[in-house]
């Protein structure tokens, strides 16, 4: 009978262990997904993450530049929550962009009041310190596109005055 009991006794603590260890997980909080993060526009939290650089999208209708569409081929925008970024260029931009010397460049970033900023750092022979600030188009859909409203890291991919005045860069994130 003894044994019984102790049995019974070990296989209720055994259940109640499962119970709670079930009961535990129900009381955290489930990350919000990107597009919940980006809903209300440029916040820290929404920039946090790795962004696709999909190139150059027209100003006046969203058509990448045949020239500078790196869609299949994209580079990565990295913002890290400790206030770093680094930009890895896509490989089919112009072989002066991609080379060690240039590729890849890294600097600071912050978000204040829906204002973006970001502050290239001397790191290569292609970008000298160069500040970005302005707050981006935030759209949500399937992905979530960040529109800069102007050629930032690969304005001196091109000499054309009507492209750097026509186009503006844009990447993506996963909305999950």
């Amino acid at each position: 009978m003894k044994k019984v009991s102790m049995m019974l006794a070990i296989a209720g603590l055994g259940a109640a262990t499962l119970m709670t260890a079930c009961d535990s997980g129900s009381t955290e909080a489930k990350k919000p997904s990107k597009a919940e993060e980006c809903a209300a526009g440029v916040s820290t939290e929404c920039m946090v993450g790795e962004w696709s650089m999909k190139g150059f999208a027209s100003k006046d209708g969203g058509a990448m530049h045949p020239g500078y569409d790196y869609t299949s081929a994209p580079g990565k925008l990295t913002f890290t929550d400790d206030g770093q970024f680094k930009v890895d260029i896509p490989t089919g931009a112009p072989s002066e962009f991609t080379s060690v010397d240039c590729n890849p460049i890294y600097g600071t970033w912050s978000v204040d009041a829906g204002v973006l900023t970001m502050t290239t750092k001397m790191r290569n022979l292609c970008m000298a310190t160069k500040v970005f600030t302005g707050s981006p188009k935030i759209t949500v859909g399937a992905t979530v596109d960040m529109d800069l409203g102007q050629l930032f890291f690969l304005y001196n991919a091109t000499d054309e005055a009507s492209d750097r005045a026509g186009y503006t860069e844009v990447f993506s994130i996963s909305a999950q």
